[in-house]
């Protein structure tokens, strides 16, 4: 019995399917003479270029039974995309962020304002505290923190701290706070109820409580 696999391609759905989608799938069919069986999902997995990296690795899928997923960004993701923010040409490492972590209220932690290159940071945050006692590794696919930048938006002059995992195709994704009860369904905003997750889990899981 053949094991199923599932390549995934970011597509728009007022195009239809993208050129990535039809490449690959007439490569896979030619290639390993298999019937490509395409669905399709609203869900947001990967970008193109992990799908192509998955893809191409064409003499590991023979004798496989293989699904091209066409996916699409939620409203919620496309959002947070747009949120360009500004960045610190400054790389910090993990240890150097967390060792300034304060386990006390974010209104005494602007009171003890840490200085990093000459930005002053409250280190107070419940992200921080998140990450220093829960760890920096995604919880559910294992995706792990690597560095920290200093960014702000462009309409906001405070400085804060964003954790970043390095990706295998070069890109970076960001890593954040999961509410492990959402607060929808009444999860409090206690350093208890957060668990590290990176950004495309967290959209996925939404108000869902993971088991």
């Amino acid at each position: 019995m053949s094991e199923k696999i599932h390549i995934i391609i970011k597509g728009n759905p007022k195009s239809g399917k993208s050129t990535l989608f039809i490449e690959l799938q007439k490569l896979l069919e030619q290639t390993l003479k298999l019937n490509i069986d395409p669905i399709s999902s609203q869900l947001y997995e990967m970008d193109k270029r992990e799908a192509v990296t998955q893809a191409f690795g064409l003499e590991a899928l023979k004798d496989k039974d293989i699904k091209l997923i066409e996916v699409h960004p939620t409203k919620r993701e496309k959002k947070v995309k747009k949120q360009n923010m500004e960045r610190f040409p400054k790389k910090y490492t993990i240890d150097e962020v967390l060792k300034h972590v304060q386990f006390t209220s974010k209104k005494e932690g602007r009171r003890k304002k840490v200085d990093f290159d000459g930005h002053f940071i409250n280190m107070a945050s419940q992200r921080y505290q998140n990450f220093a006692l829960h760890g920096i590794i995604c919880v559910k696919c294992g995706l792990k923190g690597t560095q920290f930048y200093l960014e702000r938006h462009p309409t906001n002059e405070i400085w804060h701290f964003n954790l970043y995992a390095d990706l295998p195709n070069g890109g970076e994704r960001l890593m954040t706070k999961d509410h492990i009860l959402a607060r929808a369904n009444g999860g409090k905003d206690v350093v208890k109820n957060y668990q590290p997750m990176c950004i495309v889990c967290n959209l996925k899981k939404g108000h869902k409580l993971e088991k």
